[in-house]
C-alpha cells in the first residue's frame, strides 16, 4: 500500500512537472511568435516607406485619385482638380518647356485665392520664359492630387534650370478641408490621422540625422554636398508647411530646399 502511494505521488509530481514545462514552452513560443510578428510588421512598414520614397517622383502624373461627393464646382464637366494650362515646347538655345498647371475646381472665394497663388508661382514663370527668356531655360511642372475622406491634398512639383545656375526643385502643397474649403496645417493633419506629435518630431529628427550623416560621409570623400542646418526651426513639426496625404494614407513631409535656393536637394519624411 505504501508503495502504491509513493507511485501515485511520483506520478502526480511528474504530471505537474510536465504541465509546467509545457506551459513554459508554449509561453516562450507565444512570446517568440509575437516578437517575430512585431519584427515582421516593423520590417514590412519600413520596406513600404522605403518603396514610397523611391517612387516619389513617379506620383506626378497630372491626375487625381480618390473621390468626394457634393462639391460645388465651377465647371461641372471637370474633375475637382484638373489640368487648366499646358505648354510643351522646345526652342533650341532658348527654352525647353513641359508645363502642366492644375486648377482646383471648387466655386469658393478661398479656392480662388489658392488658384491665384498657383498661377503666380508656376504659370507666370512659364509665361515669363516664353516672352523674355534671357538664357537657355528648362522648366517642367507636374502635379498630383489625392482625396482622403474630406481632405484634398494637391502637390505641385517644378524643376527649373536657368542658364549655368544649378537646377532648382520647387514643391508647393495645398491641403484643403472640402467641408470648409480652408487650408489645413500640420497640426490638423496630426489630429486627423491620430498621430502623436512627439513621434512625428522624432521621425523628422531621425530622417534628418540620417541625411546629415550621409552628407558628412560624401563630404569626406570630396563631394560637394548641400549643408543641412539641423538646428533650423524649419525642422520643428509645428513649422512644417509642405506636406500632403498620399494614396496609401501616408503623410508626406517635404523639405524642398530649392523653394528658396539654387538646389535640387530634397528631403522626404513619410509617416
Amino acid at each position: 500500500m505504501k508503495n502504491v502511494r509513493i507511485i501515485l505521488l511520483v506520478t502526480v509530481l511528474l504530471i505537474c512537472i510536465i504541465a509546467v514545462g509545457v506551459a513554459i514552452y508554449f509561453q516562450m513560443t507565444e512570446n517568440d511568435y509575437k516578437e517575430a510578428v512585431n519584427k515582421s510588421n516593423s520590417s514590412s512598414s519600413e520596406d513600404e516607406i522605403a518603396t514610397l520614397m523611391t517612387n516619389f517622383e513617379s506620383i506626378f502624373k497630372n491626375d487625381i485619385t480618390g473621390s468626394y461627393e457634393n462639391i460645388n464646382k465651377q465647371n461641372e464637366t471637370k474633375e475637382i482638380v484638373y489640368l487648366a494650362a499646358e505648354r510643351v515646347e522646345v526652342i533650341p538655345n532658348q527654352y525647353d518647356l513641359d508645363v502642366q498647371i492644375p486648377q482646383i475646381n471648387i466655386n469658393n472665394d478661398n479656392i480662388k485665392s489658392y488658384n491665384k497663388d498657383i498661377q503666380i508661382l508656376f504659370q507666370n514663370k512659364a509665361a515669363n520664359i516664353l516672352s523674355n527668356a534671357q538664357e537657355y531655360t528648362i522648366y517642367n511642372v507636374k502635379y498630383h492630387a489625392n482625396i482622403e475622406q474630406n481632405i484634398l491634398s494637391l502637390v505641385i512639383r517644378a524643376n527649373l534650370k536657368e542658364g549655368l545656375n544649378p537646377e532648382r526643385e520647387i514643391i508647393k502643397t495645398y491641403n484643403i478641408n472640402l467641408e470648409t474649403n480652408e487650408l489645413l496645417d500640420m497640426q490638423d493633419i496630426i489630429d486627423y490621422k491620430s498621430l502623436d506629435k512627439n513621434t512625428v518630431q522624432d521621425k523628422i529628427k531621425e530622417e534628418m540625422n540620417n541625411k546629415k550623416d550621409y552628407e558628412k560621409s560624401l563630404s569626406q570623400l570630396g563631394y560637394e554636398t548641400y549643408n543641412r542646418d539641423l538646428d533650423n526651426q524649419m525642422y520643428n513639426v509645428e513649422n512644417v508647411t509642405n506636406f500632403f496625404i498620399g494614396e496609401q494614407g501616408k503623410v508626406y513631409i517635404i523639405y524642398a530646399y530649392g523653394n528658396k535656393n539654387y538646389t535640387s536637394e530634397l528631403d522626404l519624411v513619410i509617416i
